[in-house]
């Protein structure tokens, strides 16, 4: 069955590669990774997911700077088209409906994108409200529960908000990773404590 979505998506690049003289490279099918992947985290779908935030959102750069926690959660929450709505990859119809960017997604984007950006743009502009800013958004975002959060929680370390998880994972990161207890003080605290 012909997939009506693909062609026009084809005939649409086709068109606006000739007329922009853009670059034809394209990625290889193997770099695409949908391997041991939740289906609604394929590239396809989050691609999809960006691209109906842009539509949203045409002034990307301001939007990250001048929103709060409430606004980003809000405005990130967005849904993919219909067709990716009912579909993982191209002609490849699904039984059920592919949801939106979930809350966990949205945090890992203001966690791994948004903090950085702002800490990044307050260093260049010497603002150091853009810093603080990052500051309090980490520190309203819950911890992530992952492996190395779980690992400092067992030592007996609280880990209230994403602030104190990325500040534990750094640690863990830069100190526990390399060996280097001696050079680090919660190291040298636990070293003690045996």
């Amino acid at each position: 069955m012909p997939d009506n979505y693909l062609a026009l998506l084809k005939k649409e690049y086709t068109y606006l590669t000739h007329k922009y003289k853009l670059k034809t490279d394209t990625m290889p099918a193997a770099q695409w990774q949908f391997f041991r992947l939740r289906p609604a985290n394929f590239p396809t779908i989050r691609i999809a997911q960006f691209t109906a935030f842009l539509h949203q959102n045409s002034h990307v750069f301001d939007f990250f700077l001048h929103n709060d926690v409430a606004q980003f959660y809000k405005k990130l929450a967005v849904r993919q088209s219909i067709y990716w709505q009912k579909h993982y990859d191209f002609g490849k119809p699904t039984q059920g409906t592919i949801p939106g960017l979930g809350k966990t997604s949205i945090e890992n984007i203001l966690i791994n994108t948004t903090v950085p950006l702002l800490v990044a743009y307050g260093k260049l502009k010497d603002e150091q409200m853009y810093i603080d800013k990052a500051l309090e958004i980490l520190q309203k975002l819950p911890a992530e529960h992952n492996k190395i959060t779980r690992l400092w929680a067992s030592l007996g370390l609280k880990v209230n908000h994403a602030f104190d998880a990325q500040a534990l994972i750094e640690l863990f990161n830069h100190f526990c990773s390399k060996k280097q207890c001696l050079t680090c003080n919660i190291g040298i605290a636990l070293m003690k404590k045996i």
